[in-house]
């Protein structure tokens, strides 16, 4: 695949929601939105566009039949409804006003949402991703990503899966294969260097490219 000579990030959360973090205790989900409140925090300093992805259903879940082997659950015990708490984005979630959310009711972040125009808006070349669960809506958003010709940086700390042997699977032996793997502290190491990432209008971004390639 060519790569563009001017990189242009952007930032997504994926389902980072009550219902689906309440595997979690409170002190791994503190620590998660911590992380990831910190490395959104540095991106909006470089002008790295962020978006938010959740998933919710109307009342009654029209949007999926109960067989559904992942979202089916959902309408069986009617939850993940739009407008409840279980179905926001986690209150600890620092989002800005500006940055957009969008909602999905499949797995994959851009199938049944516009995160897909958005991402052409800012005429991204490189998603950022972060979400739970890592072997579900961040496995298959990344794979959709590359199929659309975007780079992917996967930032394995701010991931969680609750199948542990899952999540270390798609870290150790998937996702390095199909898009660049590190900590969220690595990715902003490379911010935060002249021409290691920045925003929508590509000029920190022209080097990003050997920068953020010269981590792994």
């Amino acid at each position: 695949m060519a790569l563009s000579t001017v990189r242009r990030a952007a930032f997504v959360t994926l389902d980072l929601q009550p219902l689906i973090c309440s595997f979690m205790d409170d002190g791994q989900r503190d620590a998660l939105v911590s992380r990831v409140n910190k490395t959104m925090a540095q991106a909006r300093k470089n002008n790295v566009p962020i978006a938010h992805v959740r998933v919710a259903f109307q009342p009654g879940h029209p949007e999926i039949h109960e067989s559904h082997p992942i979202m089916g659950p959902a309408k069986q015990g009617n939850v993940l409804v739009d407008g409840t708490p279980e179905a926001a984005l986690l209150p600890e979630l620092d989002r800005a006003a500006s940055e957009p959310v969008f909602t999905k009711v499949r797995v994959n972040a851009f199938t049944t949402t516009g995160l897909a125009s958005w991402v052409s808006a800012h005429q991204t070349t490189e998603l950022i991703m972060c979400g739970v669960a890592t072997g579900l809506v961040v496995l298959k958003t990344a794979v959709h990503a590359i199929d659309q010709d975007l780079e992917v940086t996967v930032l394995s700390d701010l991931c969680v899966d609750a199948d542990q042997r899952r999540h270390d699977a798609c870290m150790d032996a998937v996702f390095p294969t199909l898009a660049r793997v590190m900590p969220s502290d690595e990715w902003l190491a490379a911010l935060g260097r002249p021409g290691g990432g920045g925003g929508p209008d590509g000029s920190p971004q022209k080097t990003a490219a050997g920068a953020l390639r010269g981590l792994l």
